[in-house]
């Protein structure tokens, strides 16, 4: 498994959002095309926001005056672990740390961080390990727009049944 990382400088910067650290892309208030009380959550892959790519792509939404917070998910940066043990890393159990309910919980903490700050409406999307998470957020009515990316970790057709 490996990634590939693009050159820049990211425009957006950290914040930490009822105790979970997220980079956060917002549009300067003459940019906002949106309601300042809408939000679109950011699950990216199992990488993480540590690789500046996905930084870029925040960054390019909010340019585009939609206000973007990218959830840190994971205990480490993925890719990190793999540099740190390429031979001996243990996807099994980084797997089992990271499943779809173990990162809902997260999510649920920036939403209801978000909602304190007077945000009320909530778009997501996600790529591969965060695709799940946007599935779990649209079938809990959490999210009012949903964009997946090649999700992992669904079971078909069970997490695709309506509940």
């Amino acid at each position: 498994i490996k990634g590939v990382t693009h050159e820049g400088t990211p425009e957006g910067k950290w914040e930490t959002i009822n105790g979970i650290e997220c980079y956060v892309g917002a549009p300067s208030s003459s940019e906002f095309k949106f309601k300042k009380d809408k939000v679109l959550l950011y699950l990216c892959d199992a990488f993480g926001p540590a690789l500046v790519d996905w930084t870029f792509s925040v960054d390019d939404f909010a340019r585009n005056g939609i206000k973007v917070l990218h959830l840190i998910l994971t205990e480490r940066s993925f890719d990190s672990l793999l540099q740190e043990r390429r031979k001996n890393f243990d996807l099994p159990g980084w797997i089992s740390r990271h499943g779809v309910k173990d990162i809902r919980s997260i999510i649920d903490k920036v939403v209801d961080g978000l909602k304190s700050e007077g945000v009320t409406e909530f778009a997501a999307i996600g790529y591969c390990f965060g695709g799940a998470g946007v599935f779990n957020l649209a079938f809990d009515n959490v999210i009012s727009l949903s964009i997946a990316n090649h999700p992992s970790f669904l079971k078909i057709p069970e997490d695709l049944e309506v509940r």
